[in-house]
């Protein structure tokens, strides 16, 4: 049967990732955030599953940089997705483009050498923001420290918590 593989189709802001950053990296994320997409998988990927998914990354547009393939649903894949698989990730990396897997199984990601696999969406959304940051937030200042009040440790308590817990605290260093 021909049925579409395709569950969801969306950029990966529509679920970043948990990590808490600068206002001047989230910028960057917000103004590149439609160059990363998430597409979730379903069902079986033989030939004709397989083709439709080709076909939709295919038709994205060229400013897409970073498809987070999410197979965690995928309940068989046949040796021919495997290998128009092979082609897409061959295809994308002359363009500068990469594929991600989401594969907690492995039923993709162990025939698929080559590809980034993490066992959660969050973790390949994270690492596909790592990435679009490497690429156009370069410019961006690296703090080597955070301040004790910015802490996403402390994220949960009142501005007045955290302002008595930090006036309660010293520094100490050790060797």
């Amino acid at each position: 049967a021909g049925r579409s593989a395709i569950r969801a189709s969306y950029p990966i802001s529509e679920a970043p990732s948990d990590i808490r950053r600068s206002e001047e990296a989230a910028e960057v994320l917000r103004a590149r955030d439609d160059r990363a997409r998430v597409i979730a998988l379903g069902g079986d990927l033989f030939f004709a599953g397989s083709e439709s998914v080709v076909r939709e990354i295919s038709r994205l547009e060229r400013t897409v940089e970073l498809v987070v393939l999410d197979v965690r649903r995928v309940d068989d894949v046949s040796g021919i997705a495997i290998t128009m698989l092979r082609r897409l990730r061959d295809q994308f990396a002359e363009h500068d483009r990469a594929l991600v897997l989401v594969d907690t199984a492995g039923i993709v990601s162990a025939r698929l050498e080559g590809v980034p696999s993490f066992p959660t969406r969050r973790a390949a959304v994270e690492h596909c923001e790592e990435e679009l940051l490497r690429r156009y937030g370069a410019h961006l200042p690296v703090r080597s420290a955070v301040a004790v009040e910015d802490s996403t440790a402390l994220a949960s308590l009142a501005p007045e918590d955290v302002a008595a817990l930090v006036a309660r605290m010293e520094s100490r260093s050790y060797d």
